[in-house]
């Protein structure tokens, strides 16, 4: 009896060292995907060309397929003298921008003097100084729409460069992002002092130092 005892104690002891020993399943890794940016800074992407005898509206120059062999690129945040470009008068900024989703919104800014814009060849919006800021709505069901932007510079620097640190270009695929954003942003519309969220209607009101918060 005392054998059976022994032979079943030492069973017990195999099973439960067999457990104690056994490596739990692995689990799969988990996948983590990143949400998309709130905003894109649409910084670089432009091409841009000087038109010192004001020929681009009639020839067209805002239609995507106009001819642009000596075309530069270009980068939209910094006057063209800042490039190295010593220049008055008329320039041009070009761009294709795409989008996945159903909208987009684009914000532009800091034309120096004034800007005209057009998307798809339509004229949309201007810049000046009642209205240094526009925000467009893109749904084009393509994803996609070409912006070009005929900037005037009466005298000194020029182009679509901010006159503080913020982005000139900012893309996004929703309204409320790109609102919190640009509230963050500008100094015309600090923080609430008691830690309330963004005001979008307040924004809209107050169109953000001049925004036009329209449909385009």
């Amino acid at each position: 009896m005392l054998d059976v005892r022994k032979a079943a104690f030492l069973l017990l002891m195999l099973v439960l060292t067999a457990c104690s020993q056994a490596k739990p399943p692995e689990s799969p890794p988990e996948v983590i995907c990143p949400s998309p940016p709130p905003v894109d800074v649409l910084t670089d992407g432009w091409v841009f060309t000087t038109d010192p005898d004001d020929i681009g509206i009639v020839e067209h120059w805002f239609a995507p397929d106009a001819e642009r062999m000596d075309w530069s690129e270009a980068t939209v945040g910094r006057a063209w003298e800042q490039n190295g470009l010593s220049y008055d008068g008329i320039g041009w900024y070009v761009r294709e921008i795409s989008w996945d989703g159903p909208e987009a919104y684009l914000f532009l800014a800091d034309a120096d003097d004034s800007a005209t814009i057009w998307v798809n060849s339509v004229e949309v919006a201007t810049l000046g100084a009642d209205t240094p800021s526009t925000v467009l709505k893109l749904d084009n069901p393509d994803g996609r729409s070409f912006i070009a932007i005929r900037v005037m510079d009466e005298g000194g620097f020029g182009g679509l460069s901010p006159p503080r640190p913020s982005a000139t270009a900012i893309g996004a695929l929703d309204e409320a992002r790109l609102i919190d954003y640009l509230e963050a942003q500008s100094p015309q519309l600090p923080p609430a002092p008691d830690g309330r969220a963004p005001d979008h209607d307040r924004w809209r009101r107050r169109g953000g130092g001049g925004v036009d918060w329209g449909r385009r």
